[in-house]
């Protein structure tokens, strides 16, 4: 059975990046993959992911990304692109995702700290 991709990323209407993976691993592939490639300019790539919470939110803020398109948001997620100028589309808006990561990062706004604990429970 083919596994679905959880991640696709544009860059002028052109693919250049999706994952099968899940959590938030897709992001962090994402953003080792725009390191080694610098010539893409952030502003201009759009994600779409299956999910959106304020974990990957943070994620996106971090890496600089400006546009996005999701099945489901958080009211988390919501609040954080917002506070940040991040543009988003969404089909359907939960209060919060069902996740220990969303229930962490709950009351945390500073991009640089939220990224920190992010890397941390990624790589254990």
């Amino acid at each position: 059975m083919e596994k679905k991709l959880t991640l696709k990323v544009f860059y002028e209407n052109k693919m250049i990046f999706s994952s099968i993976r899940n959590w938030i691993h897709p992001l962090f592939d994402l953003e080792k993959y725009l390191i080694g490639n610098p010539k893409f300019d952030r502003g201009k790539i759009l994600i779409e992911d299956k999910i959106i919470g304020k974990a990957a939110g943070v994620l996106i803020i971090k890496m600089g990304i400006k546009k996005i398109k999701t099945n489901i948001i958080s009211e988390l997620a919501i609040k954080i692109l917002e506070k940040n100028n991040i543009k988003y589309e969404y089909n359907i808006l939960v209060d919060k995702i069902s996740c220990k990561t969303e229930k962490i990062l709950e009351n945390n706004n500073d991009i640089e700290e939220a990224y920190e604990i992010l890397k941390e429970r990624v790589e254990k």
